[in-house]
């Protein structure tokens, strides 16, 4: 039972980042700082904080590992993580934050239909309903039905939809290839 509190602790905190996230780069997006700008600039402070955390807290040697693993985690880092963050704010540039991270929060629809398509992992009737509510949610939220393409720029949509790709590609190549190595 314990693990769970701390899962739901960690699910809280994500979800509050991700938040904040969508409203500060969108602020500083609309302050005219460039896109490419804010990822170099969100990537090298990434780095000093996990740098000076493996440094000071969780030991270095945990950073050592094969040429395997390490090319996979590149792999994921490129394709995935920097792929979902570049995306995510060329969306944000072009459409309002609600819209962005909705179709950001669309992958793991891609991600059950991912796992439907290749039968890696079993897929339940409750599994599908739970995808069609999904997308059905999506949907609403985003509100296709009355979405003003006018003034709404499809640039921005498919920016979205491919951050939402990147962030599924993330945790299917996590789930598959990344899993004998610790999260750290």
């Amino acid at each position: 039972m314990k693990n769970y509190r701390i899962g739901y602790i960690y699910i809280t905190l994500a979800a509050t980042f991700f938040a904040v996230i969508a409203i500060v780069g969108k602020t500083v997006i609309n302050t005219g700082m460039k896109v490419f700008d804010i990822v170099v600039i969100q990537y090298l402070i990434s780095t000093f904080i996990l740098l000076g955390y493996f440094v000071f807290i969780a030991g270095i040697r945990k950073l050592k590992m094969d040429k395997t693993k390490l090319r996979y985690i590149i792999i994921q880092g490129v394709l995935g993580s920097a792929g979902t963050t570049l995306f995510y704010y060329l969306s944000l540039e072009r459409v309002n934050a609600g819209i962005a991270s909705m179709l950001l929060f669309t992958h793991p629809i891609l991600v059950c239909i991912y796992f439907l398509i290749t039968k890696e992992k079993k897929i339940n009737i409750i599994n599908n309903v739970a995808l069609g509510f999904a997308i059905l949610g999506s949907a609403m939220v985003i509100n296709v039905l009355n979405l003003n393409l006018a003034e709404t720029p499809i640039v921005g949509l498919l920016f979205g939809v491919a951050a939402s790709f990147a962030y599924a590609f993330f945790n299917v190549y996590a789930d598959i290839k990344l899993k004998d190595i610790e999260p750290l």
